[in-house]
Protein backbone atom coordinates (compact mmCIF):
# COMPACT_ATOMS: atom_id res chain seq x y z
CA UNK A 1 0.00 0.00 0.00
CA UNK A 2 1.30 3.61 -0.59
CA UNK A 3 0.58 6.22 2.05
CA UNK A 4 -1.64 8.81 0.32
CA UNK A 5 -2.29 6.88 -2.56
CA UNK A 6 -5.79 6.07 -3.63
CA UNK A 7 -7.96 2.82 -3.83
CA UNK A 8 -10.93 2.97 -6.31
CA UNK A 9 -11.04 -0.79 -6.17
CA UNK A 10 -12.47 -3.34 -3.54
CA UNK A 11 -10.35 -5.25 -2.04
CA UNK A 12 -11.37 -9.14 -2.35
CA UNK A 13 -10.76 -12.12 -0.68
CA UNK A 14 -12.33 -15.32 0.62
CA UNK A 15 -13.23 -16.63 4.20
CA UNK A 16 -11.15 -19.78 4.75
CA UNK A 17 -13.91 -21.33 6.75
CA UNK A 18 -16.57 -21.30 4.08
CA UNK A 19 -15.21 -19.73 0.94
CA UNK A 20 -17.56 -17.08 0.46
CA UNK A 21 -16.31 -13.98 -1.09
CA UNK A 22 -15.74 -11.06 1.43
CA UNK A 23 -14.58 -7.36 0.60
CA UNK A 24 -12.92 -4.31 2.34
CA UNK A 25 -12.72 -0.68 0.41
CA UNK A 26 -9.40 0.76 1.38
CA UNK A 27 -10.59 4.45 1.83
CA UNK A 28 -7.07 6.09 3.16
CA UNK A 29 -3.50 4.67 3.96
CA UNK A 30 -1.58 7.54 5.88
CA UNK A 31 0.78 8.44 8.89
CA UNK A 32 -0.20 9.68 11.90
CA UNK A 33 2.24 11.43 14.32
CA UNK A 34 0.87 9.78 17.75
CA UNK A 35 3.73 12.63 20.04
CA UNK A 36 1.93 15.70 17.92
CA UNK A 37 -1.86 14.16 18.33
CA UNK A 38 -1.22 13.84 22.11
CA UNK A 39 0.83 17.01 22.65
CA UNK A 40 -2.89 18.58 20.90
CA UNK A 41 -4.90 16.47 23.29
CA UNK A 42 -3.13 17.20 25.85
CA UNK A 43 -3.79 21.41 25.40
CA UNK A 44 -7.39 21.41 24.24
CA UNK A 45 -9.23 22.97 26.56
CA UNK A 46 -11.92 20.84 26.67
CA UNK A 47 -9.45 18.20 28.45
CA UNK A 48 -7.85 20.81 30.63
CA UNK A 49 -12.12 21.45 31.85
CA UNK A 50 -12.34 17.64 32.59
CA UNK A 51 -9.01 17.20 34.30
CA UNK A 52 -10.04 20.20 36.59
CA UNK A 53 -13.60 18.99 36.87
CA UNK A 54 -12.17 15.24 37.98
CA UNK A 55 -9.53 16.83 40.47
CA UNK A 56 -12.13 18.65 42.12
CA UNK A 57 -14.87 16.07 42.41
CA UNK A 58 -11.69 13.26 43.44
CA UNK A 59 -10.62 16.45 46.29
CA UNK A 60 -14.63 16.37 47.14
CA UNK A 61 -14.88 12.58 47.53
CA UNK A 62 -11.05 12.35 49.21
CA UNK A 63 -11.98 14.52 52.42
CA UNK A 64 -14.50 12.39 53.22
CA UNK A 65 -12.18 9.42 53.68
CA UNK A 66 -9.12 11.71 54.61
CA UNK A 67 -9.29 15.15 55.72
CA UNK A 68 -5.99 17.41 54.80
CA UNK A 69 -3.73 16.80 57.07
CA UNK A 70 -4.56 13.11 57.98
CA UNK A 71 -1.72 10.51 56.90
CA UNK A 72 -3.03 6.68 56.22
CA UNK A 73 -0.28 4.09 58.33
CA UNK A 74 1.71 1.93 55.96
CA UNK A 75 2.95 -1.33 57.57
CA UNK A 76 5.99 -2.69 54.99
CA UNK A 77 7.06 -6.57 55.76
CA UNK A 78 8.70 -9.51 54.25
CA UNK A 79 6.96 -13.09 54.82
CA UNK A 80 6.91 -16.17 52.64
CA UNK A 81 6.27 -15.92 48.95
CA UNK A 82 2.62 -15.99 47.58
CA UNK A 83 1.67 -14.34 51.56
CA UNK A 84 -0.23 -11.33 51.53
CA UNK A 85 -1.32 -9.88 54.84
CA UNK A 86 -3.94 -7.31 55.90
CA UNK A 87 -3.93 -4.99 58.81
CA UNK A 88 -6.86 -2.96 60.71
CA UNK A 89 -6.89 -0.75 63.54
CA UNK A 90 -7.53 -2.72 66.82
CA UNK A 91 -11.10 -0.22 67.55
CA UNK A 92 -11.68 -0.41 64.29
CA UNK A 93 -11.63 -4.02 64.54
CA UNK A 94 -13.71 -4.01 67.83
CA UNK A 95 -16.23 -1.44 66.40
CA UNK A 96 -19.97 -1.43 64.83
CA UNK A 97 -19.30 -1.57 61.14
CA UNK A 98 -20.77 2.03 59.72
CA UNK A 99 -22.16 1.79 55.77
CA UNK A 100 -20.77 4.21 53.80
CA UNK A 101 -22.22 5.14 50.39
CA UNK A 102 -18.83 5.08 48.53
CA UNK A 103 -15.89 3.48 47.96
CA UNK A 104 -12.05 4.55 47.34
CA UNK A 105 -8.88 1.51 47.11
CA UNK A 106 -5.20 2.67 47.57
CA UNK A 107 -1.80 0.22 46.09
CA UNK A 108 0.73 0.79 47.67
CA UNK A 109 4.42 0.11 46.90
CA UNK A 110 7.52 -0.10 49.05
CA UNK A 111 10.27 2.30 47.90
CA UNK A 112 12.89 -0.83 48.60
CA UNK A 113 12.77 -4.25 46.11
CA UNK A 114 13.53 -6.38 49.19
CA UNK A 115 13.50 -5.72 53.13
CA UNK A 116 16.08 -6.64 55.88
CA UNK A 117 15.72 -10.71 55.25
CA UNK A 118 16.47 -10.05 51.49
CA UNK A 119 13.47 -11.01 51.05
CA UNK A 120 10.69 -9.17 49.12
CA UNK A 121 9.22 -6.03 50.52
CA UNK A 122 5.72 -5.81 49.99
CA UNK A 123 3.10 -3.27 51.83
CA UNK A 124 -0.05 -3.07 53.59
CA UNK A 125 -2.07 0.33 53.98
CA UNK A 126 -4.38 0.64 56.72
CA UNK A 127 -7.35 2.59 55.44
CA UNK A 128 -8.52 4.71 58.36
CA UNK A 129 -6.08 8.32 58.53
CA UNK A 130 -4.31 9.34 61.53
CA UNK A 131 -3.01 12.66 62.27
CA UNK A 132 0.34 13.13 60.98
CA UNK A 133 2.25 13.58 63.79
CA UNK A 134 1.08 9.48 65.42
CA UNK A 135 4.17 8.05 66.55
CA UNK A 136 2.16 4.59 68.21
CA UNK A 137 -1.17 2.69 66.26
CA UNK A 138 -2.78 -0.19 68.00
CA UNK A 139 -3.27 -2.51 64.99
CA UNK A 140 -4.23 -6.41 64.62
CA UNK A 141 -3.36 -8.68 61.77
CA UNK A 142 -6.52 -9.47 60.31
CA UNK A 143 -6.39 -12.17 57.83
CA UNK A 144 -3.44 -13.23 55.14
CA UNK A 145 -4.32 -14.47 52.18
CA UNK A 146 -1.76 -17.12 50.71
CA UNK A 147 -1.96 -17.75 46.55
CA UNK A 148 -1.11 -20.48 44.82
CA UNK A 149 -0.58 -21.61 41.44
CA UNK A 150 -2.47 -24.09 39.64
CA UNK A 151 0.94 -26.95 40.15
CA UNK A 152 0.00 -26.83 43.93
CA UNK A 153 -3.45 -27.90 43.30
CA UNK A 154 -4.31 -31.66 42.85
CA UNK A 155 -8.43 -32.96 42.15
CA UNK A 156 -8.92 -36.95 42.54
Amino acid sequence: MTVGGEYPDKLRFRDAVGGEERWAQINRVYLSDMWADMEKTFVDPKLQEQIAQAKLEFEERFLETCPKGMCFPIIEYECEEGIFLQFYFKAYLEATPISRNSVMGFIVRPDQPTGILGLKLKAAIIQEPVPANTVSIETELFQYQHTTTGDNIVLK
